[in-house]
């Protein structure tokens, strides 16, 4: 996947490179997002096109290019061999970024970076669709205030700078292309894209989906018991939006209970009973995760699923 990228940037064109900006506002529980655009010079751009490229080529050099990409999960410890990747429908903020940017009119929005709520920035290289994510460090910002000074060392002298300044590192955080996350820093990734708070905002406001369906009891203590719980939360998050649960068949409950040995309890309705300790065989049941080979009569605990 590196070498493709590699490949992609080297193609690209300098004058088709845009940098915009993510801005994000939180006011109790609500998060609200704005993307702001600005206009880039010919060298800004090349720094950006060569620091990705120097980036990647550093991590193949590094790992004598045997570079292992794993599926993202919350509790992947990420190593320097290692590159996380996800797809595309499973991180939720991506779609409204996007489509903010799309719906950029002014490219010199250069006021709107001096808010203090200036979450990241995006790198698009239009001409093969690629996009960079970075989180932004309010310390890389050094806005012009009164009563101070910016100044900059050139050739030996110090020289006022009558101008906010702005600095980028070399670091990338993640990748977005055909439709796919390449991640190299997972904090940052899950920053960026408010991860976990965005899929608990989808969970809360879909659970009564699941309430309605007569299949578990007490379906706001489910909730309760994954929403501390990273892996759970997005188990329970992917349920929700997958439609699994329109169509189960919960008189088979007690067959799979039995059979996986899950030790599930039910009421009189066939619902099954919310019990903490088993909140992970509840997830897996309303996903459909237990299955029984036709081929060889075992029964397996599925870790993921192509529908055929």
């Amino acid at each position: 996947m590196i070498f493709n990228l590699l490949e992609k940037l080297n193609e690209s064109d300098l004058e088709n490179v845009n940098l915009y900006y993510i801005l994000r506002n939180k006011r109790g529980e609500n998060l609200t997002y704005k993307v702001s655009g600005i206009k880039t010079d010919i060298n800004i751009s090349e720094f950006f096109k060569e620091n990705i490229v120097d980036f990647l080529e550093k991590k193949l050099e590094s790992n004598d290019n045997q570079i292992e990409y794993i599926d993202y999960d919350p509790d992947t410890k990420v190593e320097r061999n290692i590159v996380l990747q996800i797809a595309k429908t499973e991180v939720d903020l991506v779609e409204e970024y996007l489509q903010k940017l799309e719906d950029l009119e002014n490219m010199n929005d250069s006021k709107q970076i001096k808010q203090n709520n200036l979450w990241g920035y995006i790198v698009h290289f239009n001409d093969i669709n690629l996009y960079l994510f970075k989180k932004f460090n309010s310390s890389k910002i050094t806005l012009k205030a009164k009563g101070f000074m910016n100044a900059l060392i050139q050739d030996g002298v110090l020289n006022s700078v009558e101008e906010d300044l702005i600095t980028f590192d070399r670091n990338v955080d993640c990748i977005l292309y055909e439709d796919k996350f390449l991640i190299f820093n997972k904090e940052n990734f899950e920053k960026v894209f408010d991860f976990f708070e965005k899929m608990y905002e989808i969970v809360e406001a879909n659970i009564i989906n699941l309430a309605t369906k007569g299949l578990i009891q007490e379906t706001d203590k489910l909730f309760e018991h994954c929403k501390n719980d990273s892996r759970k939360i997005k188990k329970l998050k992917n349920i929700l939006n997958s439609g699994l649960v329109d169509s189960i068949d919960k008189t088979k409950f007690n067959d799979i209970n039995d059979k996986f040995e899950l030790g599930l309890e039910f009421d009189t309705h066939g619902n099954i009973l919310m019990n903490e300790e088993k909140t992970w065989q509840i997830l897996a049941l309303l996903n459909d995760d237990y299955l029984n080979s036709d081929l060889t009569s075992l029964n397996y605990e599925a870790q993921g699923k192509v529908k055929k």
